[in-house]
């Protein structure tokens, strides 16, 4: 089974934005895994988590740990590709730990998912097929 990796980028700062950027990437791990492929998101997994946790017990930083094991078990990395994308350090590390292990990295436009996915999904299971 293919095993996606999703980064999205996720702005704690103004609460509203905060919550689309975790829709997006919900609706996305959710679109992956209905194409039959695993994923893993960190902002799926870890909003609600921090939600639970208001008074500061679990961090971003204790969640970062845990997701860079995610890594590892990761085929790719799709990155959705919102303006902040580029801004965000802990994408641009993700970034560069999938290209150093020589793991295909791709970006989808959040507005396109449904017209991308198949196509980036196929593309990571020839990769993985010529990595094995």
């Amino acid at each position: 089974m293919l095993k996606v990796f999703i980064a999205c980028p996720y702005t704690q700062s103004d609460k509203s934005i905060c919550h689309e950027q975790f829709e997006v990437a919900t609706q996305l791990a959710s679109n992956v895994i209905a194409s039959n492929a695993a994923a893993f998101s960190p902002v799926t997994h870890g909003h609600p988590i921090i939600l639970q946790h208001s008074d500061s017990s679990i961090s971003w930083k204790k969640l970062r740990k845990q997701s860079l094991s995610f890594h590892n078990w990761a085929d790719a990395l799709l990155v959705v590709d919102l303006p902040s994308a580029s801004e965000c350090a802990v994408i641009q590390e993700d970034i560069a730990l999938f290209r150093e292990a020589e793991k295909p990295v791709r970006f989808i436009d959040p507005s396109h998912i449904q017209n991308q996915l198949e196509t980036l999904l196929n593309e990571f299971k020839r990769s993985k097929s010529s990595r094995l």
